[in-house]
Formats: C-alpha cells, structure tokens, sequence
C-alpha cells in the first residue's frame, strides 16, 4: 500500500508513513472492492465445485441405480429360469427316469418307484421305464409284480431279451416252475428259445407208441433231456412222489396206461405224456 500523502510504499501494518510521518488507516481486506471481488470469485468457484460434485454424485448416482436395476432385472431373469428348469424337468422323461435309476442303484426304492411312475405318465409305452419299474419290484423281492408287468410287457415287445430274462428269474425264484413251461410254450422266437433253453424241458419220449402190440409182454424206455422221468401205470398222472424212471419197464399182456413227464436241473417240468398200450398175443383172439 502506498501514503495518500506523499506516495511512498508503506509495509502492510505501519501507523505512520515513514517518509512524510503521515498516519496511514489500514481498512480490513474485506471491505475493499479487491477483497469483495476475490470472495465473489471464490464464492463462484465454490458454487461450480459444489454443482459439479452434486452432478458428478448425480451422474454416479444414476448409474448405480442402473446397475442396481440390472441387477434386480438379472436376478428374475434367473428365478424364471430355474423355476422353468424344474417345471421342464417336472415334465421331462429324461428327468424323471435318470432320477429314478439313481434312486434305485442308492437303494431308495420308493423315491425311484415315484420318479419311473412319473416317466411311464410322461411316455407309457416306454420300453426302458417299464424294464426299470419291474427291475425296482425284483429289487424288493416282490416278484409277483414283476410278472405282472411282464407278462403284458411281452405281448407288446415279445422279442424283448432282457424282458425275458428278468420274468424267467423272477418266475423261478417265486417258484412258479410250471407258469414258466407254460409260458415258454408260448413264444415263437427260435433265438429266445435257443439263449433260454435251460428254462425249457422237452417231453420225454417212449420207444413204443401208444397201440396194440400181438406180444406176450414188451419193454418201455423212456428217454429225454431231463434230469428226472417221473412215471406211473396206475391210471394216475404222476408228481414228485411217483417212480423215478432208472432203466427199460416190462409190462404183460393187457391194457397198460402210462404217463410220464421230465424235470430239468433248475426243477421246470415238461408236458405229462399219455401212452396207451394193449398187449393181445395172437392165441388170445
């Protein structure tokens, strides 16, 4: 600042100037119009800092709540799909049917009898899921139902392998040994016959048809691919309690009725054969 009086510099804070001795009054820098414009300046510039902040705040502001939006548009976007994954898997053959097998293999047979039932809804005549539903049953001992399911099974895939061999188990492990002579009698595949012959036992044969032979007496084998030849010529169809054939049977003159049927190895009996034989020697006559 300089003197009013005679223009010499004064240092900021002195009374007195030092050339003239002249007293100089110092008015406080906020009142001056320098000072007054400096604080407008500042007082802009803290204006445009703020406005700035506040929109820099605003700009982040709105691009957190976009993110934050997405988010929540993402995360519903995931809740649909994993509610549509449960209801395709729900109606899903594959599903239903993978999950049924592994429930079998842990030994859940209820949770896997649940899931195939649900697969056979979805596709009925399902080759595999009825397999699978007969193989939960025999897994439970419960063969009876195994040979319900097959049984009928058949009739629609009667070439089906591993349909005969889970019924063929089932039926002799519930002893149903004639059902299964019965029911091999039925089918007309020469391959399933052939891989199953050792449920099969043919029909023991004679040496003699059945007839009048002119002859005093005659001798009777029985032959076959049989473990045992069960017999009888007392009128009556035999059983287990019957005579063993062992060797050739003499029989007389006369009528003589015999009947006869073969075991195999696994206990599945053939058919009851049914000879008739007359012996008239020719000075009978």
């Amino acid at each position: 600042m300089k003197c009013p009086h005679c223009g010499k510099e004064v240092k900021p804070g002195t009374l007195f100037c030092p050339k003239c001795l002249t007293e100089i009054q110092w008015v406080p820098e906020y009142n001056t119009v320098e000072t007054l414009i400096r604080q407008k300046e500042k007082e802009r510039d803290h204006t445009k800092k703020t406005e700035t902040k506040t929109k820099k705040l605003f700009v982040i502001g709105k691009k957190w709540k976009k993110i934050f939006l997405c988010g929540i548009l993402m995360l519903l976007l995931l809740v649909l799909a994993l509610v549509g994954l449960n209801f395709y898997q729900a109606n899903s053959y594959v599903y239903q049917y993978k999950t049924g097998v592994r429930a079998l293999e842990q030994g859940d047979y209820q949770k896997a009898l649940e899931h195939i039932d649900a697969a056979l809804v979805l596709e009925p005549d399902n080759p595999n899921a009825n397999l699978m539903l007969a193989s939960i049953f025999e897994a439970q001992k419960d063969y009876s139902s195994v040979e319900k399911i097959l049984t009928v099974f058949l009739k629609q895939h009667p070439d089906n392998r591993e349909a005969y061999s889970l019924l063929l188990k089932s039926m002799e492990k519930n002893g149903d040994l004639e059902e299964i002579r019965d029911f091999m009698k039925q089918c007309t595949n020469p391959d399933i016959l052939d891989e199953f012959s050792e449920y099969i036992c043919p029909d023991p044969v004679t040496n003699l048809k059945s007839g009048t032979y002119r002859e005093e007496k005659a001798s009777i084998t029985l032959e076959g691919d049989c473990e045992k030849i069960y017999y009888s010529f007392d009128g009556t169809k035999p059983d287990e309690n019957s005579s063993v054939y062992s060797g050739p049977i003499q029989i007389k003159k006369g009528v003589t009725i015999l009947y006869a049927y073969g075991v195999n190895e696994k206990g599945i009996p053939s058919d009851v054969i049914y000879r008739k034989y007359v012996l008239k020697p020719e000075e009978d006559e």
